[in-house]
């Protein structure tokens, strides 16, 4: 009897002290827990209204993600999004808008590296981590390494040459989207800059790499050899292959990538 009792006791500090090395530890940062079962998914995606998409993840108690740009050096920037809090459980598809807010001097570039990670809810519903401490700390897996996913991000992307108009028509060399969109053609003002409201053709772009893309301009629209045109990508919403953003501009808007004040995407050319 007195063996045992004195086996109890000795299980019992044992117990309590594996508690202490497997609770978390927000001094550090890190979320050390041995019985997570915590992942995220984010594929190399297309970023065009400078948003991203998490494919899935899962978590066993009320977390958050965390999106951060990958340095050159392999380490991670300041957030470059507003935490986004999830609840214990699964999720799919997860829609997240980039900003930098919070990191002023971080740029986003075509072909960058992004890295969401999670961290855990410390129980109150306010994101409070700070740099590589405090409270929210960062979750790791069972070998103590960060629960995350590292993605490239592509911004959707022209290519077209100065060129003869032959036939009222332009060619681009090349269109690349993730989603069906439209490559819209404006008109410049006597300095060459693009006027916004003068729309001189379109035409539509399905998801995927499209080459040799004619567009043929409007009906009256007329040019002068040596003239600057300026094409401009616009995403196709609501998705039925109507171009709406004239009479409607809440709808088919200009697609966007980056933090500079304009973030549309653009490019010049002078037609003959």
């Amino acid at each position: 009897m007195n063996t045992f009792k004195k086996f109890s006791i000795y299980m019992g500090i044992s117990a309590l002290a594996l508690g202490f090395n497997s609770c978390s530890d927000d001094d550090d940062g890190i979320i050390e827990d041995p019985e997570t079962d915590a992942s995220i998914v984010a594929n190399a995606q297309f970023v065009s209204d400078n948003t991203i998409e998490v494919s899935s993840v899962e978590v066993n108690s009320d977390s958050w993600i965390v999106v951060r740009k990958v340095n050159e050096d392999g380490s991670f920037s300041e957030r470059i999004a507003d935490p986004e809090f999830i609840e214990e459980g699964s999720h799919s598809n997860i829609v997240i808008e980039l900003n930098n807010s919070a990191a002023t001097d971080v740029e986003l570039e075509d072909g960058d590296e992004l890295v969401v990670l999670l961290h855990e809810d410390d129980g109150d519903g306010v994101f409070e981590f700070e740099g590589t401490t405090g409270a929210d700390a960062i979750i790791t897996d069972t070998n103590g390494a960060e629960v995350n996913a590292n993605f490239v991000v592509s911004a959707p992307n022209f290519t077209i040459a100065d060129q003869t108009v032959s036939e009222n028509t332009i060619t681009f060399d090349n269109i690349s989207t993730d989603e069906g969109a439209w490559i819209v053609v404006h008109n410049s003002d006597e300095a060459g800059a693009m006027v916004d409201s003068e729309i001189v053709g379109w035409t539509y772009v399905p998801a995927g790499d499209n080459a040799d893309v004619v567009l043929t301009f409007n009906d009256g629209f007329t040019y002068t050899p040596g003239q600057t045109l300026w094409s401009q990508i616009y995403m196709d919403d609501p998705a039925d292959e109507l171009f709406t953003f004239i009479d409607d501009p809440a709808t088919d808007m200009p697609a966007r990538f980056g933090f500079n004040e304009d973030g549309t995407i653009n490019g010049s050319i002078v037609i003959n």
